[in-house]
Order: C-alpha cells, then sequence, then structure tokens
C-alpha cells in the first residue's frame, strides 16, 4: 500500500513510487504517467508507464514498482502526456533522486 511515507531503497528490495494526478480542466480527461529511472551515468534502467482517466476536478493515483540491482543514485523521472502515441506534455516533469544502498 502507498504510505506516503520517505523509504531508504535497498538493493534486490522493491521499491513502490506513487503519482497523484489532478485534472484541473473542465471535461474528462485521460493522462499517461510515464517513469523513466536513470542510474548514475544517464542510462534509463526502467521504464514504464499508466493511463488514468480522470472527470474534470477529480485526482487519482497511479503506481509504479522498481527493484533496484545495484546501489548508487538513481534520477526518477516522470512525465505526464497524452499517450505514448502522442507525446503532448499535460503536466509539469517531476524529478526527483533515488539514493539505493545495500
Amino acid at each position: 500500500p502507498m504510505t506516503g511515507e520517505e523509504i531508504a531503497p535497498k538493493v534486490g528490495k522493491t521499491v513502490g513510487i506513487g503519482i497523484t494526478l489532478s485534472n484541473t480542466g473542465i471535461e474528462k480527461t485521460t493522462f499517461t504517467a510515464l517513469l523513466v529511472i536513470r542510474d548514475a551515468t544517464g542510462a534509463a534502467v526502467g521504464i514504464q508507464w499508466q493511463t488514468i482517466t480522470l472527470p474534470a476536478g477529480e485526482s487519482g493515483e497511479v503506481g509504479f514498482t522498481f527493484t533496484p540491482t545495484a546501489t548508487g543514485d538513481y534520477t526518477v523521472e516522470v512525465y505526464i502526456i497524452k499517450s505514448l502515441a502522442d507525446w503532448t506534455p499535460l503536466g509539469e516533469a517531476l524529478t526527483t533522486t533515488m539514493s539505493v544502498t545495500e
């Protein structure tokens, strides 16, 4: 379950990543959340996506998982786009760093 608490990711242990999306528009909209996880070299080591349809004024959550295979710092990027076929941004990109230990 999503607790909202920060965790200390460890090698070989699955990490949950939750994103809350809000439809601030005036009509029902479908959003695609694209998650990209990059290692310290900038190489993408995880790519996932989920699609969610939200009525106007509503919010919803999408969840992802990632199991790191090495220690180090990872960059977590989330892009909110129209669809995988149409990469029109529907929100600002989110970026954070995740430090993984043994």
